[in-house]
């Protein structure tokens, strides 16, 4: 913009007289919110933007899908989910204000959730999570982006340093052993050897750190990433068992029944 700003004109309904006046100036504020989608320098006339909302979009964010990849903590996949729904939004521009800024609330709630469950408490971002305010006060799709993405990553380091903290050197190194290699066949005999440490003395500080033993452990970290798995159709349970280090799909179903309470297929037909 020139000299450091930038203008951007919202233009209110055609009223026939002096009286209607202020209809026209209340519809161009309802324009103005929407240069979130249009951006900044953009001319946003109350004609083009009346009808969003009132018909279905194209583009939703389902909030129990919101839910459950923020609960994943998988980054990657929680920032192209924000990244699709406002590369969307700029796309379609059949998304109203309203709407955008209800499901980037339910975002921060389901972040804020995720922080309770952990039982993390960052005061700076209270106050973030439950001010809707904040949402609109970003005057840009890449503003709002940008400061979700921040929320979520502020959140998702401090519940890692919470986790980091619970347990010793020893046994975070195990942890994430088992979380790159649950696929292979593993044990706490190799791993010990690599820690220069006995598997008998690995074996107790696993179990009294982690309240189970090494086994259990790498039994629900590989029935956890096996669920993951067995939401996409496109995988036969065989290569699932396969895929999460099981030999045996007959040992793999027995298994993931025995901590589930159902069949992987069973599973399967309720998640998809």
């Amino acid at each position: 913009g020139y000299m450091g700003f930038t203008v951007t004109a919202a233009i209110g309904s055609i009223v026939k007289g002096v009286k209607e006046l202020r209809k026209s100036y209340l519809n161009a504020c309802e324009a103005l919110k929407y240069r979130l989608v249009y951006g900044h320098s953009s001319q946003i006339k109350y004609y083009d933007i009346k009808d969003i909302g009132t018909k279905k979009s194209q583009i939703s964010l389902d909030e129990k899908e919101i839910i459950k990849v923020v609960q994943s903590k998988d980054r990657d996949k929680t920032i192209a989910m924000l990244e699709k729904f406002f590369k969307d939004i700029s796309k379609y521009k059949d998304v109203s204000y309203d709407e955008i800024i209800n499901t980037s609330f339910k975002f921060t709630l389901a972040v804020n959730s995720l922080l309770q469950q952990s039982n993390v408490q960052i005061d700076s971002m209270e106050q973030d999570l439950i001010m809707r305010e904040r949402l609109m006060e970003n005057e840009t799709i890449e503003e709002l982006f940008n400061y979700l993405k921040s929320i979520y990553d502020r959140a998702i380091d401090a519940v890692n340093r919470q986790k980091d903290n619970r347990f010793s050197g020893v046994i975070n190194y195990v942890i994430q052993y088992i979380e790159k290699s649950y696929m292979e066949d593993i044990s706490l005999n190799e791993i010990s050897k690599g820690l220069y440490i006995t598997v008998n003395y690995l074996t107790i500080l696993f179990k009294k750190e982690t309240g189970i033993t090494f086994k259990r452990y790498l039994t629900y970290v590989r029935i956890k990433e096996s669920k993951k798995l067995l939401a996409s159709p496109k995988y036969k349970i065989n290569d699932i068992a396969s895929m999460v280090g099981y030999k045996n799909e007959e040992y793999f179903c027995r298994i993931f029944k025995s901590i589930e309470g159902i069949t992987p297929t069973e599973y399967r037909k309720e998640v998809i």
